[in-house]
C-alpha cells in the first residue's frame, strides 16, 4: 500500500507547481503603486545599483540546490522536460 502510494505521489509530482515565481501581473500591479516617471534600477554586481536592459523572454529551469551565489534559476533549453518560459529583467553590463 505504501509502495503504490508513493508511486502515485511520483507520477502527479509537477516540479513546475512548486517553483516560487512572481509573475508579470504581480510586477505590473506593484509598480502601480509609484509614480510612472521614477527611475527603475536594479542591485550592482557587487554592490550599488545598476540600469536595466529591456527585459526579454527566455527559457530557464528551475535549480534550487544552488549555493546562494547563483541563482535559483539556470539557462536551459526549451526542449528540457522541466523547461518554462520566464521573463527576464537584467542589469546594464557597462565595459570595464
Amino acid at each position: 500500500m505504501l509502495c503504490t502510494r508513493y508511486f502515485n505521489l511520483l507520477l502527479n509530482f509537477n516540479p513546475m507547481k512548486t517553483i516560487p515565481t512572481f509573475t508579470v501581473a504581480q510586477l505590473m500591479e506593484e509598480l502601480k503603486k509609484f509614480p510612472p516617471g521614477l527611475p527603475v534600477v536594479t542591485n550592482g554586481y557587487e554592490g550599488e545599483y545598476e540600469n536595466l536592459i529591456p527585459p526579454k523572454v527566455i527559457s530557464v529551469m528551475f535549480v534550487p540546490n544552488q549555493p546562494w551565489y547563483d541563482g535559483q534559476y539556470r539557462t536551459s533549453t526549451p526542449e528540457e522536460p522541466a523547461a518554462m518560459e520566464a521573463v527576464a529583467i537584467e542589469r546594464e553590463v557597462r565595459p570595464h
